[in-house]
């Protein structure tokens, strides 16, 4: 059975049947077995649906052949050869299929898309989390394979907002979204500033989240379904050989103002021992009179200076690694099954290599120094030397099981933390049995 417009992203397990995919994906779901099926159930659904904003109607399932009575009468009488799209196409969802099955459906002999990449996606929310440009064009490649097998097809990375559209003469159609409506315009504007033919532009309508949650776009957007991973494995779990398994010990990182500290103490709320690798690090010079961290004092010794922070990193880190595990162990005796370790540089100082799992938390740099200049009263150049000193959020995201922002409203975070800790606690129980 091969699940076509259902689930978000995998095309390599076709075999399994996702039973609430229409609450999860504008309620349109087919079971397939044969790719001509397919592209006459589709023609038909465009033909009666044109550009597939109701598909709440579209409540299909079981024997697709009896929904086509005669496949040929719904094919286009418009198709042209040649044509184009573009897109991110990273956490793939119902409208980007819809995308590609119209431009499919539209061209007699072959389509291009253009796959954005570099500093095309470096603006875009969570951007640390959009999967790599590799995978996101072998992805477009098997699902067009599979709706249009006789179709030839172009999928290629570009860098700017145009790719190929403003330089193949033989191009004839561009398919854009109610969104992208005005750079299929401005493709326009360059062909004929090159002297190429202008495209036909075909507009398909956004398609709304009915499952959006607190702060979300009322479209069904790539970014929407990046936030919706936040507190969610990004990984597969694996047991880490050189940690003991009857505790469960996280690696809490995050760069200068990301809201890490806050993070640690709703872990806490939650139950976990919290420990403040550095105060153990630093002692009380880095603490205010009430016991907190004074993050302008340990800001001044650990984000100064990168060869400072690896110096620092190698003399010190070693031995805080033995107060840390007396502290985990002491936990262990207090009935604390799971131990966060929270630190400004734990990833610097290769602390993963002795936890379960990395949790991260991320905000973009601009937003790090906003947050610097008025917590810390910095300049605008100090704050950015201390962000700039510090792994960046893409370095971070590549070891992370687990990524936070707290970018949001702290309900937001909250709900994160609570998704991150149902994770853990599945780990306990399976590891318990």
């Amino acid at each position: 059975m091969r699940t076509f417009l259902s689930g978000d992203y995998n095309i390599d397990d076709l075999s399994i049947p996702l039973e609430n995919s229409f609450d999860q994906h504008c309620k349109f779901r087919i079971d397939l077995t044969n790719s001509d099926i397919l592209m006459s159930v589709l023609t038909k659904k465009c033909c009666e649906f044109s550009i597939f904003t109701k598909f709440e109607k579209l409540q299909y399932d079981g024997d697709v052949k009896g929904l086509v009575s005669n496949p040929d009468e719904f094919q286009y009488s418009n198709k042209v050869n040649h044509g184009v799209l573009g897109g991110t196409f990273d956490s793939i969802h119902v409208g980007h299929k819809l995308l590609l099955s119209e431009a499919a459906l539209r061209c007699s002999n072959s389509l291009t898309v253009g796959i954005t990449d570099g500093s095309m996606i470096e603006g875009k929310t969570l951007f640390e989390l959009i999967r790599p440009v590799n995978e996101r064009i072998e992805y477009v490649k098997k699902f067009l394979k599979l709706i249009a097998p006789s179709l030839c097809t172009k999928i290629v990375p570009i860098y700017d907002p145009f790719g190929p559209s403003i330089s193949d003469p033989n191009l004839e159609l561009i398919v854009v979204s109610d969104e992208t409506l005005k750079g299929g315009q401005r493709v326009n504007e360059k062909r004929l500033e090159k002297g190429l033919s202008p495209l036909k532009l075909h507009r398909i309508s956004l398609i709304e989240d009915t499952n959006k949650e607190l702060g979300d776009e009322d479209k069904m957007s790539s970014s929407s379904l990046r936030k919706k991973k936040l507190g969610t494995r990004i990984k597969p779990f694996q047991m880490n050989d050189n940690v003991p398994i009857y505790q469960h010990v996280i690696d809490l990182a995050g760069g200068i103002a990301s809201g890490r500290s806050s993070i640690a103490k709703r872990l806490e709320n939650l139950g976990a021992g919290i420990v403040e690798c550095d105060t153990l690090a630093f002692g009380d010079e880095i603490k205010n009179a009430n016991g907190t961290i004074n993050r302008k004092a340990l800001g001044s010794i650990v984000f100064s200076n990168r060869d400072a922070l690896n110096k620092l990193n190698s003399i010190v880190w070693p031995q805080v690694t033995e107060l840390a595990k007396a502290k985990i162990k002491k936990f262990r005796t207090e009935g604390k099954d799971i131990v966060v370790l929270d630190a400004a540089v734990l990833l610097e100082a290769n602390w993963n290599e002795f936890c379960h799992e990395v949790w991260v938390t991320i905000i973009p740099p601009e937003e790090a120094v906003k947050r610097l200049m008025d917590r810390n009263g910095l300049q605008t150049y100090a704050a950015w030397k201390r962000v700039e000193v510090q792994f960046s959020n893409i370095e971070r995201v590549k070891v992370a099981d687990i990524v936070f922002s707290t970018l949001w409203e702290p309900e937001f975070t909250q709900k994160q933390v609570i998704k991150a800790w149902d994770e853990v606690e599945k780990v306990l129980k399976s590891s318990s049995l």
